[in-house]
C-alpha cells in the first residue's frame, strides 16, 4: 500500500534502475522506497530527502546519481548533493541543470 503513495521526492541513478530512491506519502506519513524495500516512517518530507541523500552520499560513489526531484526547493536538494556529483560533472534538480564546481553546485 505505500508503494501506492505518491512520490514527493526522487533520486536517480544514472541507470535508471536499482539504485534509484523515491520518498512516498502514504497515511500522512513519508516513506523511503527502493529496490531493497522501504523504510521510515519519517515525519517530514524534508526529514525524509534529507536521509535518502545522506543515505547516497555515505555510499561514497560520485557519478552513480544523475537527478534528484521533488517538492523541495532547488537549493534545499543542491545543498545536500554536492558530495554525490563529480567536479565538472552535471547533475539535474528538478529539471534544471547544476554543474558542479568546488565552490558547490551551481545552475550552468
Amino acid at each position: 500500500a505505500i508503494e501506492s503513495g505518491d512520490t514527493e521526492f526522487s533520486l536517480e541513478d544514472t541507470e535508471g534502475e536499482r539504485g534509484s530512491t523515491d520518498v512516498r506519502a502514504f497515511a500522512g506519513l513519508y516513506w523511503m522506497c527502493d529496490w531493497g524495500g522501504i523504510s521510515g516512517p519519517f515525519a517530514s518530507l524534508e526529514e525524509a530527502a534529507d536521509a535518502v541523500l545522506a543515505m547516497a552520499v555515505d555510499q561514497d560513489c560520485p557519478g552513480f546519481y544523475s537527478a534528484a526531484s521533488g517538492a523541495l526547493p532547488d537549493d534545499f536538494i543542491a545543498s545536500r548533493s554536492t558530495k554525490l556529483v563529480k567536479v565538472g560533472k552535471t547533475f539535474v534538480i528538478n529539471g534544471t541543470v547544476y554543474l558542479r564546481t568546488k565552490a558547490g553546485l551551481g545552475h550552468q
